[in-house]
């Protein structure tokens, strides 16, 4: 201190005389000293007022934290757009003015806290902004794109005190674009360093255009990114026209922006992410409508189809939706049917012929999807110098943006594209719509999967009806079989082991079947109709196939030692009824449908045996062709068994046809042995 001056007469002095102070720093102090004050002096004031609002916060948080449950309620207001929550009444700008500058910028800070809808947290940061600063206005940009293709869009533009959100807030039909790099926003996003200018007409970056589109006069401009926690630019706030009197944006108006911005980073990250998770809840509700309405159409694709397109409808506004049924093969793709919905007239769904496909502009797209299994995204035709112009399509729809997409089934093949053209806001799709689509496609792909394989279920069942029908025993026969007298036992020489099956006609041998389940009193015991019984073995006869050895002869033999063993043997002591007539049914059907090789022959052959049964091909195919009879119509002798016998009949059946595999008879005869 000088000799003869009091530290508080030096303090009384400058307090009187601020002019003086003003214009020795601006002679004597370099700008970075004096940003290290304002730096020193800004930090102390944070951390005094910071144990304040930790206090305050702690009070806050412990008596309005919401409960799991009311958390839960609170998001679905949000959700519903109902949200109603009592926030702490805002300070006029007039009592915010009478506090000190820390008391304010504590104030401003607690106004934007709590906030998680990120219109009106950008709208009061921006309100905020210029009461700390004394600007006149303000407008504030997002980041949007990807990591290699970023740019702003306006947010919130020409934001003054008196202005209200709807008046200022930009949507997506009316919001401006600004490349990263790009005039003074852009500038500021991709260098991150805020941008002080003094006369904005003196600035190549800056845009006249905008002035005289809105008649305003912009002076001076103050630019500064937003960051968030990684410090990547999330945004772009920028006032303009310093007011109260002064003429330029200081040093201090700088610094105040800054730090007042770096906990609006904080509020907009949050509030974005708070969005975001109300956007996916959104969607995942409306993709679990979508799924729930394709998987209950599974009966004709044609209809599902018609689905699909006004669920895509729904989701992608767009002027026209096509749906295209594919075949793909390593060379080629084949349409083999398209759908075509125009947004104006929704329930008037088009099939194009195979000539209009075959030149349509659009199925050629469609084309170069199903074959590549990639997503195509013309953002727009005019501006690709692949086309350079708007495409014209067929019937002459002028295609400005496109985006199609493949519909795969469970096991990744192509067997559609669903594609989109024209969003109806005149934008290109995005990179959401696209994120949206692939995930809608998925589901597609199952439901179009699961219809066409109901289709082929139903054609494979009506196949079914009509094979059956044919390889059942004509009514004719039935009759003449069942009103044939029987010859005895004797006659046919049944119980003898050296029984000669060539001695009898083949309709013969079905009568030799007939008197082996009487002379075991099959019939009376389990009480067996007559006319079933007759019918069931013809049926069983007419089945099996002319091969050289696994033939009908060849079961009515076996069909006869089993017989003979059961009366000769005097097995009736040791074996209950059910399991002898089990027996018999076993032996006459043991090799039905054989197809003259064996199991191992049509596993080399790929036969669709083998895909369908593991082991033991022809074995298990001979039990279900068993089953399959017995479960036919007039077929059943086992319909009045009781539960228990029915039961242990189907195992014994089951078990003796298997085990007629010579693999599994080795195996068993060394366990034995």
């Amino acid at each position: 201190m000088a000799k003869g001056f009091a530290r508080s007469d030096l303090e009384k002095y400058l307090e009187q005389d601020p002019d003086f102070i003003k214009d020795w720093v601006s002679k004597k102090v370099q700008r970075s000293v004096l940003e290290q004050w304002l730096q020193e002096k800004f930090v102390t004031e944070i951390t005094v007022e910071t144990k304040t609002v930790e206090t305050a916060a702690t009070t806050m948080t412990r008596s309005a934290a919401p409960e799991p449950k009311q958390a839960g309620n609170f998001f679905d207001q949000f959700v519903r757009g109902t949200t109603k929550r009592s926030a702490p009444p805002r300070k006029t700008k007039n009592e915010l003015l009478k506090m000190n500058q820390q008391d304010m910028f504590m104030e401003l800070i607690r106004d934007i806290a709590n906030e998680l809808d990120v219109n009106i947290l950008c709208h009061k940061i921006l309100i905020n902004v210029g009461i700390l600063t004394r600007c006149d206005r303000g407008s504030l940009f997002l980041t949007r794109g990807t990591k290699e293709n970023k740019y702003l869009v306006s947010k919130l533009f020409d934001v003054t005190e008196s202005s209200s959100i709807e008046e200022v807030l930009h949507t997506e039909e009316n919001h401006i674009t600004v490349p990263f790099g790009r005039g003074i926003a852009g500038t500021v996003a991709l260098t991150k360093i805020p941008i002080n200018i003094k006369d904005a007409y003196q600035d190549a970056r800056f845009n006249k255009d905008i002035d005289k589109k809105t008649g305003y006069r912009t002076r001076n401009i103050l630019c500064m990114p937003i960051l968030d926690y990684e410090m990547e630019v999330i945004g772009v706030a920028q006032i303009m026209n310093k007011m109260d009197g002064g003429t330029e944006f200081s040093m201090e108006d700088e610094e105040v922006f800054k730090n007042y911005l770096t906990f609006c980073g904080i509020g907009l990250t949050n509030a974005q992410m708070f969005e975001m998770s109300i956007g996916e809840f959104k969607q995942n509700q409306l993709l679990l409508a979508l799924a729930k309405g394709i998987f209950a159409e599974q009966t004709s694709v044609e209809k599902l189809v018609q689905r699909i397109m006004f669920d895509a409808q729904d989701l992608i506004k767009c002027l026209r939706c096509s749906v295209y049924l594919v075949t793909t093969t390593n060379q080629d793709v084949q349409i083999t049917k398209a759908f075509e919905m125009n947004a104006d007239d929704p329930h008037n769904i088009i099939i194009p012929s195979v000539p209009i496909l075959q030149r349509a502009r659009s199925a050629m797209f469609a084309r170069v999807v199903a074959m590549s299994g990639q997503v195509l995204n013309i953002a727009d035709a005019v501006a690709d110098p692949k086309f350079g112009k708007e495409i014209e399509d067929y019937d002459g729809f002028r295609i400005k943006s496109l985006l199609s997409l493949p519909i795969t089934n469970g096991k990744k093949k192509v067997v559609g594209v669903v594609q989109m053209m024209n969003k109806a806001n005149g934008k290109p799709f995005t990179e959401s719509d696209i994120s949206t689509v692939e995930t809608f496609a998925i589901f597609c792909g199952l439901g179009v999967h699961n219809c066409q394989l109901y289709e082929s279920v139903m054609k494979l069942n009506v196949a079914f009806e009509v094979l059956a029908f044919h390889a059942m025993a004509s009514p004719e026969d039935v009759e003449k079989l069942a009103d044939s007298s029987l010859a005895n036992v004797d006659d046919y020489k049944l119980y003898d082991l050296d029984f000669d099956d060539t001695a009898f006609a083949d309709f013969e041998t079905c009568k030799i079947i007939i008197r082996m389940c009487m002379e075991l009193n099959m019939i009376n015991k389990f009480k067996v109709n007559y006319e079933v019984l007759c019918r069931w073995t013809l049926t069983v006869k007419k089945n099996y196939r002319p091969v050289l050895y696994h033939n009908w002869r060849h079961a009515v033999n076996v069909t006869q030692t089993m017989f003979a063993i059961l009366c000769t043997g005097h097995m009736a002591r040791l074996m209950e009824d059910i399991e002898m007539f089990a027996l018999i049914v076993s032996c006459l059907c043991h090799d039905i449908d054989h197809r003259g090789t064996n199991n191992a022959a049509l596993t080399k052959a790929d036969s669709p045996l083998a895909t369908l049964y593991g082991s033991s091909l022809l074995q298990h195919h001979h039990y279900d062709q068993c089953v399959m009879i017995l479960s036919g119509e007039g077929n059943n002798i086992f319909v009045n068994l009781t539960s228990d016998e029915y039961k242990k009949a189907m195992s014994i059946i089951e078990s003796a046809i298997i085990a007629t595999d010579l693999a599994v008879f080795i195996k068993k005869k060394e366990g034995i042995c």
